[in-house]
């Protein structure tokens, strides 16, 4: 056998065998490069992150022949370019995942680049709630849960423990803002109240005195219940300057979001005032095997424990490489090679590495890693912790699935408080001292036959608010009167405030009740609750006595100019009806006229033309209507039309019978408004007031005017540049108090302008005075306290309740009936003051402009009348007849002129026929009749 040959089957030989005894393949090292965006002086996470790749690498059969690196990129927080740059330049160094950055925003920023890239990038914490609903962003992985479960936590705890107000503070940063809007949600549903929000930069905290006015905000609100969310940081500072003011003392109670307690000196050695603190912390307890492990390696070569940004961030690493060993053993094939942040060229396997982590689970330091199909955390869950000697002990757990459990019996609530229902309000146990001014019905001595002393010798709407607000928020009071008596004003004499203000400023009363009204010069120098009434100001004068009896009295429904325009337009309409009557070819006169035998060929158309005895015939035929026909007759025919008597001629042209049913129909009109005005006028039997209107007092001089002298009323016309008010300032006539005010309006000739609250109970209480005008200068009654009272918001709170709730509008009702009295026994009645007017031409305008319309109108169509009979009388086969139109009218205007001589000749006043004009008319009968 040839050496050929024997080389050939031992080659075939172990081809063989290998199929049953396979050769060992030793796999090349895959080095798998991880970014990290941390900031540059937090050395502690760039420890963390190579401790979690180093134990991953020491263990080897976790990722066999694979080797983890971390390559670090230093960007800072909130600076969203930079970390945008450094997420750019770490795809370019064909990295296979980014851990980081720190904040929310920063995140977002990287989270744009990396999905266009197709690069995976792991947040241990960007907790910004919008995160959820976002499917844009789908290469983001995160380690913490959404601040929306943070919020449902903190609204499970307000309302375990039965607390109605908050104060909140937080940084303006997307973390802080963010992290509350969902509790804001939950507090306006439930009718929780946030008394204080205070929002900051978080530069701040580098300027004390900025933190300081945050906290006096707060501190001036009354709240007592605080939350604060922001990074430990800025928490530390916060915390420490709050001390300071007294607001963790007992009384107080702070609340922390889980950011703000889980690093930093708030962490690993908190102030031993805070004891009794809040917060919550969205990780497991430390029992956690894994955690312990790893707390355990830790400690041999650093101090302290791990806190949760740093367990979060060694659990991102873990994340990746349980995601990468579902891929094993062929992430060789995977790497990025030609991944381009500039040239925006993906990495095309990094889908695939994105759903092997998101899919993957294992454990955590934290607990299990398992994430939810938007790249959250599977099922967030939370602590519920309480500083307990300077130790955060678990007192509670919150979870998604299961909700609340927490045993209040082992909260410790700071200052060791018992009982943590009274820090629902700020007020209980304190004493106020009360200032006051008489002033019915808001404030008044009791009319006992008995002395009394302290609160009961006063009653009033203001005192029974007082009465409802110290039961609700569980304080006590003492009211005393104003040594002035009055609400207060600014002397520019002696450069001082008066009154209730004054005692306020002089801090010898803690609060000021009464007809207190809200003005901006008093809100500078003091505090004012919101108003528990809104009104305005109003004039009450003495009431106008009653009519005297008048036998012209009649006339008063109608004003003189309408009765001199009646009798102006009655005899305009009988003169038109006079017109239409009389030159009407159509009507009785004119048809009359028309008959008169006056032909075209008589000499001159003259009445010369016509025999006498013709002339005598004709007048006697149509002599009822010939004698009718008169301007006089007209306009009785009017008058009597008008007056409903009816007339026994009515016009038979159409010209007329316009005019006279527009007549008629006015006159039902005019008759019906006088009846109307005149049985209203009978029925009420009163004169109006002089004045009814803030401007016509001010365009008059008989009536005095003027207010309280000091009062707001006053500064507002001394003050204002609104016409007519800063023009009445000079010529008020001022009263010392409001009683005073009241008795000399009741004397007459003078109008006090005041409170409409105060003189709508004293119009009820008298039957002397009225008010009359509507109300200006509107404002409202509050309480007031002194300037920077932690207290103001409180009080304001509860008096929004006690109006929704209708008590203080019950209280202020029941008072004025209880007030009210009947004027019915002096023949008025004071519950309502009609008011009588009388008919101007305004009012009934119109129908003296339809009269006009329609006089027109009959005119115009008097004008069509002629035209008609002209037409009708030619006649160019009768030479006797009119040939033409002019020849027409001038024989009509003849016959006009001739029936009126006839008429007034008085050669025709008597209708007896002579003995040959009787001849004559027999002899014409024989013959031919004359035509008529």
């Amino acid at each position: 056998m040839s050496s050929h040959h024997a080389g050939l089957y031992l080659f075939i030989l172990i081809q063989v065998l290998s199929n049953f005894w396979p050769m060992p393949i030793v796999q090349a090292t895959v080095h798998v490069p991880l970014g990290a965006i941390v900031e540059s002086k937090n050395t502690k996470i760039r420890q963390v992150l190579q401790l979690a790749v180093d134990q991953i690498n020491q263990n080897r059969t976790f990722l066999p022949n694979v080797n983890l690196t971390v390559q670090f990129y230093e960007a800072e927080n909130y600076q969203q370019y930079r970390n945008l740059k450094k997420g750019c330049l770490s795809a370019n160094d064909q990295v296979w995942a980014i851990i980081g950055p720190t904040t929310s925003s920063d995140v977002e920023a990287v989270q744009y680049m990396a999905t266009s890239v197709s690069l995976p990038q792991i947040a241990p914490v960007a907790s910004y709630p919008g995160f959820d609903n976002r499917p844009s962003l789908k290469y983001l992985l995160r380690m913490s849960p959404s601040d929306y479960w943070q919020s449902r936590v903190l609204a499970s705890i307000i309302q375990r423990l039965n607390w109605p107000y908050v104060a909140l503070m937080v940084s303006n940063t997307d973390y802080g803002i963010n992290s509350v809007a969902e509790f804001q949600a939950i507090a306006t549903q439930r009718g929780w109240k946030i008394l204080a929000y205070e929002t900051f930069n978080i530069y701040e905290t580098e300027n004390i005195e900025l933190i300081k006015r945050r906290l006096k905000n707060i501190q001036k609100s009354g709240v007592r219940i605080i939350v604060l969310v922001c990074l430990s940081a800025q928490a530390d500072v916060i915390i420490n300057q709050a001390h300071r003011m007294g607001l963790t003392s007992k009384g107080y109670q702070w609340l922390f979001y889980d950011n703000t307690i889980t690093e930093g000196r708030l962490y690993s050695n908190p102030p031993r005032y805070l004891e009794g603190a809040i917060g919550m912390i969205s990780s497991p307890n430390s029992n956690n095997p894994t955690h312990q492990a790893i707390q355990a390696i830790w400690n041999k070569n650093h101090t302290g424990n791990l806190d949760l940004f740093a367990l979060r961030t060694y659990d991102a690493v873990m994340a990746f490489a349980y995601g990468l060993q579902k891929l094993l053993p062929n992430i060789s094939d995977i790497a990025p090679t030609t991944m381009s942040c500039d040239k925006i060229i993906p990495w095309k396997h990094g889908n695939l590495l994105l759903n092997s982590i998101k899919t993957s689970v294992g454990d955590g330091t934290t607990g299990p890693i398992r994430f939810a199909a938007n790249g959250s955390p599977f099922n967030p869950s939370f602590q519920i912790v309480n500083l307990v000697n300077q130790t955060w002990k678990t007192v509670g757990i919150w979870s998604k699935a299961n909700g609340t459990n927490l045993d209040v019996s082992k909260v410790v609530f700071m200052g060791h408080n018992l009982n943590p229902s009274t820090l629902s309000s700020g007020l209980k146990g304190v004493v106020f001292s009360i200032i006051t001014t008489i002033d019915p019905p808001f404030m008044s001595l009791v009319n006992s036959s008995t002395e009394l002393t302290g609160n009961d010798r006063f009653e009033g709407i203001v005192k029974n608010i007082l009465e409802e607000l110290s039961k609700s928020l569980q304080f006590s009071y003492k009211l005393s009167i104003c040594k002035d008596s009055s609400y207060g004003s600014f002397n520019k004499t002696t450069n001082q405030w008066t009154g209730m203000v004054k005692e306020l400023i002089d801090q010898k009363a803690d609060m000021a009740a009464g007809a207190f009204s809200i003005t901006v010069n008093r809100a500078q120098v003091i505090d004012f609750t919101k108003p528990f009434l809104d009104q305005g100001v109003t004039m009450l004068v003495s009431k106008p006595k009653s009519l005297p009896p008048s036998i012209f009295q009649c006339f008063a429904p109608f004003t003189l100019n309408v009765w001199l325009i009646l009798a102006g337009s009655l005899v305009f309409t009988g003169i038109v009806f006079f017109i239409t009557g009389y030159f009407s070819p159509f009507d009785s006169y004119g048809a009359a006229v028309r008959r008169l035998p006056l032909h075209v060929n008589d000499h001159h158309n003259s009445i010369s033309s016509i025999p006498r005895v013709d002339k005598l015939r004709w007048k006697r035929h149509h002599n009822k209507v010939l004698s009718s026909t008169n301007l006089g007759n007209a306009v009785w025919a009017t008058i009597s039309s008008f007056l409903q008597q009816g007339y026994n001629k009515s016009p038979n042209a159409l010209s007329g019978r316009i005019i006279t049913g527009i007549w008629w129909l006015a006159s039902c009109i005019i008759i019906a408004t006088y009846t109307a005005n005149m049985a209203a006028f009978l029925t009420i039997d009163r004169l109006n007031a002089d004045v009814d209107s803030i401007q016509k007092l001010a365009s008059q001089s008989k009536i005095k005017f003027g207010t309280v002298k000091g009062s707001s009323v006053d500064n507002f016309f001394r003050r204002t540049t609104i016409s007519p008010y800063y023009e009445m300032a000079p010529r008020m006539i001022n009263v010392p108090t409001t009683q005073l005010g009241v008795e000399k309006a009741k004397q007459g000739n003078y109008a006090f302008l005041w409170d409409a609250a105060l003189l709508n109970y004293y119009k009820n209480k008298r039957c002397d005075v009225v008010t009359v005008g509507g109300e200006f200068h509107k404002d409202g009654y509050g309480l007031g306290l002194r300037k920077g009272s932690p207290y103001t918001q409180e009080f304001s709170v509860a008096i929004l309740k006690l109006r929704q709730e209708g008590f203080i509008e019950n209280n202020i009702k029941k008072w004025y009936d209880k007030t009210k009295v009947s004027c019915l026994n002096n023949g008025q009645n004071n519950e309502k003051l009609a008011e009588y007017q009388e008919i101007d031409i305004s009012h009934i305008y119109g129908v003296f402009v339809l009269l006009l319309f329609a006089a027109g109108i009959s005119i115009f169509v008097l004008f069509i009348e002629w035209m008609i009979a002209l037409w009708q009388s030619i006649d160019q086969t009768n030479p006797n007849k009119p040939q033409t139109l002019s020849q027409a009218l001038k024989l009509m205007l003849a016959k006009f002129k001739t029936a009126k001589e006839i008429i007034q000749n008085p050669d025709y006043a008597s209708l007896s026929y002579t003995k040959s004009e009787r001849i004559s008319i027999f002899q014409r009968k024989l013959t031919s009749p004359i035509e008529c």
